[in-house]
Formats: structure tokens, sequence, C-alpha cells
């Protein structure tokens, strides 16, 4: 019977500790999910936090390449205005030089009418002076008036040419003047130009600085910051016009001149400087068909024929074109020049002058006998007004103390 009732009893106390583990876990299980949910929350603040972050970082982003943006379109704009700008310094050297070289003109006509008037003015005095002492003339006046009945036309015509050489010389001043004062607004606005192209390139170089980026020459890989080309120039950094090389244009120069007497002739120095004698063939010979000559004999008895070929050449060949020059041969150790004929005439004379027409220049010519010297060499001349200018960094010896020196 005790035994009937202790197995009841077990069973309620088995019931009880199952009850009370399941409970536990229970609890253990609540408490896990109330961590995790913890954990959940926490992930999503995280999460949220997260978000704002990148939203400020897309923000600030998207301000950095707005900005960028921004620097480049004002730098691509500084660069435009630039070019711009050189053009228009361009155009102001130019209208600068003929200016200067109008003036240069106008100081040479000015000179030559004071000549003019000077010498009217002389002419005048002396014929009073002669007058004044003539026994017939001494009781007129020195100088008559125009409207005198008294006045031969020999003194109407000076009259008249003093008031007209007069006249020029005040016009000639007043040009003068104008284009000094042309000049003065030319040189301000090449001035302010210049500034100008420095205060843009200061931009540039500040917005670089301050934005590397912002450099018009830098690729981009940001899809934010815009992607067009702004600017050309295969460089790092935008060439600023205080860096660049001022090559002074040679037509520019040729007409700018001096200021002193010669200036009127700068242009044929300036032709002279940069031209070249390129001598293609030279062959002095006995025979016409012979060999060429490698010494020559006393009075160079077997030197009869020389054949010529040149071309001139400048960075500016246009400038050549239809300008008279002249060959010669000179006898260095005499210093004198060869006589001979050519192909083309038969009479003796010591030049051979041709206009450039831009093609090769062939010459033919035989020398005349009894030539005294040794050494020869050939020049080339720019002729001028019938004036002789050497090319002399351009010239060919032939024969140095009786040897062939080509």
């Amino acid at each position: 019977m005790k035994n009937l009732i202790l197995i009841p009893i077990l069973g309620v106390i088995c019931l009880i500790g199952f009850f009370a583990f399941t409970s536990v876990e229970a609890e253990d299980f609540q408490a896990k999910l109330v961590q995790s949910d913890l954990k959940i929350q926490d992930s999503f603040a995280l999460i949220a936090r997260q978000n704002e972050c990148i939203d400020d970082l897309e923000s600030s982003l998207y301000d950095f390449s707005t900005e960028i943006n921004s620097l480049r379109a004002e730098n691509e704009f500084l660069v435009g205005e630039n070019e711009d700008l050189k053009r228009e310094l361009k155009s102001y050297a130019k209208m600068t030089a003929d200016l200067r070289s109008e003036l240069t003109a106008l100081e040479i006509k000015n000179y030559n009418e004071k000549r003019k008037l000077e010498q009217l003015l002389k002419g005048r005095a002396i014929r009073e002076r002669l007058q004044s002492n003539s026994p017939i003339a001494a009781n007129n006046a020195l100088i008559p008036s125009p409207d005198s009945d008294e006045m031969s036309s020999i003194q109407i015509e000076e009259v008249k040419d003093i008031a007209e050489t007069q006249t020029k010389i005040e016009d000639i001043q007043t040009a003068l003047i104008q284009r000094a004062e042309a000049l003065d607004k030319i040189q301000k606005s090449t001035e302010e130009a210049f500034a100008s192209i420095q205060n843009n390139e200061a931009k540039i170089q500040l917005n670089i600085d301050v934005e590397p980026m912002s450099n018009p020459t830098i690729d981009l890989n940001d899809p934010l910051v815009s992607q067009s080309v702004l600017y050309t120039e295969s460089v790092d950094h935008p060439k600023l016009f205080s860096q660049l090389e001022m090559v002074e244009d040679e037509s520019i120069a040729a007409l700018e001149g001096t200021e002193d007497e010669f200036s009127s002739k700068s242009p044929i120095y300036s032709l002279l400087e940069n031209t070249n004698v390129i001598y293609n063939y030279i062959a002095c010979r006995n025979d016409r068909y012979g060999r060429k000559i490698k010494k020559l004999k006393t009075s160079a008895k077997n030197w009869r024929y020389t054949f010529l070929q040149f071309n001139l050449e400048a960075d500016n060949t246009h400038a050549l074109l239809d300008k008279q020059f002249r060959m010669r041969v000179l006898s260095t150790d005499l210093n004198n020049y060869l006589h001979f004929t050519t192909d083309k005439s038969t009479e003796s004379s010591s030049y051979y002058d041709f206009v450039y027409d831009g093609e090769p220049v062939k010459i033919s010519f035989y020398n005349e006998k009894n030539i005294k010297g040794k050494s020869f060499d050939i020049q080339i001349f720019h002729i001028v007004d019938n004036e002789e200018y050497l090319l002399e960094n351009h010239q060919k010896t032939l024969f140095d103390n009786g040897l062939d020196a080509l």
C-alpha cells in the first residue's frame, strides 16, 4: 500500500520538476528574444546613422563636384578670354608697326621738305643780296609783296614754292601729331590687354591652388564632375602668358625700323640678315665641256668658263620675289672685280644682274683674258636704288691662292 502511495507522489514530483525546467527554459528563451530585439534595434539605429553619413557624404560630394564644375567653367572662360586678348595684342602690334612705318615715312618726308625749304630760303637770300648790291634795285624793297606789280615771275614762283613747302611741312607736322596720338592710344590699349591677361592668369592659378581638380587640363573620372573637354593644351598646367616666349614677327620688326636717318633702310638690312644663298652647282673649266680646274695657271690661262647655279632662301620667301640682285666675282688678293661675258649678254661687264622669281638662278659666263690674282670669291648683292648691299655671310670662294676651294 505504501508503495502504491509513493508512486503517485513521485509522478507529481517529476511533473513539477518537468514544468519547473520548462519554465526556466522559457525564461531563458524569452530573455534571448529580448536581447535579439535590442540588437536588431541597435542595428537599425546604426544603419540609420550610416545612411545619414552616406547622405551627408553624397551631399558633400555633390557640392564638391558642383564647385569643381564651377571653377573649371570659370577657368575655361578665363582661358578663352585670354586667347581673345592675345589676338587683340597681335592686332595692336600690327597697327603699331603700321603707324611706326607711317611715322618713319612722314619724318623722312618732313626732313626732305625742310631741306627743300632751306634751299629755297638760301636761294632767295642770295638773290636778295645780289639785288641789294645792284644799283638798279638799290631803291627797291628787298622782299616785294606778292601783290606788287614790280614782282618778277621768278619771285612769284619762288614765293609760291616757299608757301607750298611751308604748308606741306605744317600738314606733315599735323599728321605726325595724329600718328603719335594714335600710337599712345594703342599703347594704352596694349597695356590694358596685357594687364587683363595677367589678372586672368592669376585667377586661373588661384583656382588651381584652391582646388587642383579645377585645372582644365586634368581628366576626371568622377561621374558627378563634367567630363567635357574645356582645354586642349596637352600640359600639366595652363601655359601662362608670362611664360610664353615672345617671338617678334620679322615683318613687323622690319617695319618698326629705328629713329635715326637710316630707319628707312631697315627693311633692307632685315632682308640681308634673313636671306641665305644655297650654292647648288659650281664648275670652273678651261673647255666648256672639260674637267673642273684644280689649280690656276699663271694669269689664270686655264680658267675660261664658269657654270654657276644657286638659290635664295628666307623664312618669308615672298619677301625675295621680284627683288633685284647682283652677282660679282671678286679677286680677294687684288681687291678688284673680274670682268666677264655671259650667255645672255656678249658685252663685257664686272657684274650680272637678275630679278629673283623663286626659281634657282643659273649663270654661265666666260672670263676675259689676262686675269690678275690667284684668289676669287663669288659675291651676291641686293640692289636698291642702284646701291649694292652685300650678303656678307654668303660669299663663296672659288680659288684660294690658285687652288680649287670648292
